[in-house]
């Protein structure tokens, strides 16, 4: 159900920031607008149509949005539950009704980079994870809610998915109040799942979170489905191959594009070098009725390209 705005006015979140930058010197606009995926009709301008208020600060001839709500935003990101909504501005010759701007999912974003080398029946792995946008947020919030001596833990979780096969040896985050556009973790990790030794022949697994993999709708679903918001996850992951063995059998490339996901992996043998890319991106966050059966199929293709492994043959 929508609120009333008077909610969002009752909690003075954008007011002090609205005051504050006017007393600076700044043109700082209150605003109305919808913070959600669906609500009453926008078409007649109205303040039941609106649950939440910003500020908006006109700065070379264009608006900044600014949403106090959102914590640890980087200062010209625009929060994902309020990108493209309509919005009603504060102006001093009538209220404008004016559309605020939707950056690309990609905004959202979470890259992971590895350097994997085969280290008996194990893989060393040196990695980095960078965040933006609504995962950096995310991620945020939750380390700097929790005490003191559970942050390793967080950060530990968000590495490993609290897997037992994975090893952590040494970990640096950036600082856990970081107003940076990114969020980098660096890390270094043993993995001792992903090696099967088969005579001279080594059975090799590259993609250690396998994301979606457990994605599918429900078909008996009556509700349109509905993430949480827009996002890129990308993989870059390189593999030495050891001086002693060859590459006898890679998993088939997968690439399904829709308009509102796409899912695409492959690997390719770049000299010395195994190399794995991943991405997957939902470009929009609701899925309709009809839309289920494509998606569960999608991840059906997804959940077969996982399961496939890499054949390395001693020379």
């Amino acid at each position: 159900m929508c609120t009333n705005t008077n909610t969002a006015i009752a909690k003075g979140r954008p007011i002090l920031p609205g005051l504050m930058l006017k007393h600076i010197g700044f043109d700082a606009r209150l605003c109305w607008t919808y913070s959600g995926n669906s609500c009453y009709d926008r078409d007649i301008p109205s303040l039941a149509v609106d649950n939440h208020m910003i500020c908006a600060v006109q700065l070379n001839g264009s608006f900044i949005y600014l949403d106090p709500t959102a914590k640890y935003s980087y200062l010209f990101q625009i929060n994902e539950n309020i990108q493209g909504k309509g919005c009603l501005m504060e102006n001093a010759d009538g209220p404008i009704v004016a559309q605020i701007p939707e950056i690309p999912f990609d905004y959202n974003l979470k890259l992971i980079r590895n350097r994997a080398e085969l280290s008996g029946n194990k893989l060393s792995i040196d990695g980095q994870i960078d965040l933006k946008g609504a995962d950096k947020n995310i991620f945020q919030y939750y380390l700097n809610h929790l005490p003191t001596d559970n942050k390793e833990d967080l950060v530990n979780f968000f590495v490993t998915n609290k897997d037992n096969n994975f090893l952590i040896n040494s970990i640096k985050t950036a600082p856990a109040d970081s107003m940076a556009e990114e969020f980098s973790i660096v890390y270094n990790m043993d993995v001792s799942n992903e090696v099967i030794e088969m005579g001279d022949e080594i059975l090799l697994g590259l993609d250690f979170y396998k994301e979606y993999q457990d994605a599918t709708i429900d078909t008996l679903r009556k509700l349109n489905y509905t993430f949480n918001y827009r996002c890129l996850l990308q993989h870059e992951i390189s593999f030495d191959i050891p001086h002693d063995y060859e590459v006898v059998s890679l998993p088939e490339p997968l690439l399904i594009d829709k308009p509102k996901y796409h899912f695409m992996g492959k690997y390719s043998v770049e000299g010395s070098l195994l190399i794995y890319r991943k991405k997957i991106a939902l470009k929009e966050n609701i899925l309709l009725l009809k839309e289920f059966k494509d998606w569960n199929e999608a991840i059906g293709s997804l959940v077969e390209f996982y399961n496939e492994m890499i054949i390395l043959k001693k020379t």
